[in-house]
């Protein structure tokens, strides 16, 4: 999933913006300019035919069962609204792009989000074609948010703006409706 999402966003100059050979440089390590969260924020899993899986964001949609728009609307807009003015915002996937989306209805942030990026799982059989389809729109998105970031804020290299990777790593029991999270934060029950 890393090389996919490095590959992507590499090919629409996110690491020019940071003056960097490849995103793959502040992916994943300590850096400030890169903020990581989760849309949902404990593991959320399907009972799909009597096995458990992951939750992908679709069925049935988080923002249909009230514990789950809460927790879009207070922990990730606070988290989001947290970070400073000009970020830009990827959202791996249509049901994060949903999300993020949503905690920000309310909110003014001056934050860039790329709609439409796409999810870079392997398993994401459209990640190529909804790819080719944005990619110029999410080019232009991207040299968009670096001009009006440094017109605002002309700052040193290691000070660039910083870049959230909104992924949706949480899942969603269908059947019985209730979110199985962190052990120690328990089950609530919907």
């Amino acid at each position: 999933m890393r090389t996919n999402l490095v590959k992507m966003l590499d090919q629409l100059g996110v690491n020019k913006a940071f003056n960097i050979q490849t995103t793959a440089d502040i992916l994943g390590k300590p850096d400030p300019r890169f903020h990581s969260t989760s849309a949902l924020r404990y593991p959320v899993f399907c009972l799909k035919k009597g096995e458990w899986k992951n939750y992908g964001g679709h069925q049935p949609d988080a923002l249909s069962i009230g514990y789950f728009r809460n927790i879009l609307v207070t922990l990730l807009a606070e988290e989001l609204a947290s970070l400073p003015a000009g970020v830009l915002i990827v959202p791996l996937g249509v049901a994060v792009e949903k999300f993020v989306n949503y905690a920000l209805r309310d909110r003014q942030l001056g934050a860039t989000v790329l709609q439409g990026f796409p999810h870079p799982s392997g398993s994401n059989v459209g990640r190529a074609d909804q790819f080719k389809a944005n990619k110029e729109a999410l080019t232009r998105a991207v040299d968009d948010w670096k001009r009006s970031s440094m017109k605002t804020r002309p700052v040193p290299r290691l000070s660039a703006p910083k870049l959230l990777i909104q992924p949706l790593r949480d899942h969603i029991d269908t059947d019985k409706h209730r979110q199985i999270g962190n052990p120690h934060v328990g089950k609530v029950q919907l």
